[in-house]
């Protein structure tokens, strides 16, 4: 069976994917991962958890305390980081801060609606945050190459 062949925009950029396709070919793609994985666990602990901690709904501290920036489960398709708390929300310690973060319904039938304390910082910064990976990368790009 032939292989297919699929090309893959890793930033969007052509002068930067042509650098780390080269990167690529030359050493492999596992550098590129380690550095995407670096930039983008820095634009996360850089750029969104401070919104994040400046949006927490409650100023008790045992919230804010808690927010960990992790990364993701890695894939063949994916890799990155989140802001998020160290146990899953509506578990453990901080189940409540899955409520205040989707809303819910009361007893009596009334909606509290959600106030989106951990996506609405992410989805806000989108263009920074790619803008910092991207950063990041070139200069990491031209300083492998400059070699």
């Amino acid at each position: 069976m032939a292989s297919k062949k699929f090309k893959i925009a890793m930033t969007g950029d052509r002068e930067l994917d042509a650098k780390l396709k080269a990167i690529a070919a030359e050493e492999g793609s596992r550098s590129i991962n380690k550095e995407m994985r670096g930039a983008t666990r820095e634009a996360a602990r850089d750029i969104v958890r401070p919104l994040v901690l400046s949006q927490v709904p409650f100023e008790t501290g045992f919230l804010e305390s808690q927010l960990t920036v992790k990364s993701i489960k890695r894939s063949r398709s994916k890799l990155g980081s989140s802001v998020g708390f160290r146990e899953d929300l509506f578990r453990g310690d901080t189940f409540y801060a899955g409520f205040h973060e989707y809303g819910y319904h009361t007893r009596s039938g009334s909606i509290v609606y959600g106030d989106s304390f951990l996506r609405r910082p992410l989805y806000d910064s989108e263009g920074k945050i790619r803008s910092h990976v991207v950063n990041r990368v070139r200069q990491w790009a031209g300083r492998l190459k400059g070699k």
